[in-house]
């Protein structure tokens, strides 16, 4: 029941930017963000922790980690 409970309970999660992607998978949630908008980042894991807190859920920054990925 986890992942679906999160996957239902994450269904209000947006990004702050419009140009920033967020994907869910389980239990796990992706947040992709362009070069040219990469300032945004902190921005974002703001309302990634703001939104967390609301829902009465913990983060766990352990399993959190930054990709860069060049073409």
């Amino acid at each position: 029941m986890g992942p679906v409970a999160y996957t239902l309970n994450a269904s209000d999660m947006r990004p702050v930017h419009q140009h920033n992607m967020i994907f869910k998978y389980a239990d796990d949630t992706y947040l992709i963000v362009p070069d040219i908008f990469s300032r945004t980042i902190p921005q974002e894991l703001q309302n990634f922790s703001d939104w967390a807190k609301h829902h009465d859920i913990q983060l766990n920054q352990t399993k959190s980690l930054e990709i860069i990925i060049s073409l």
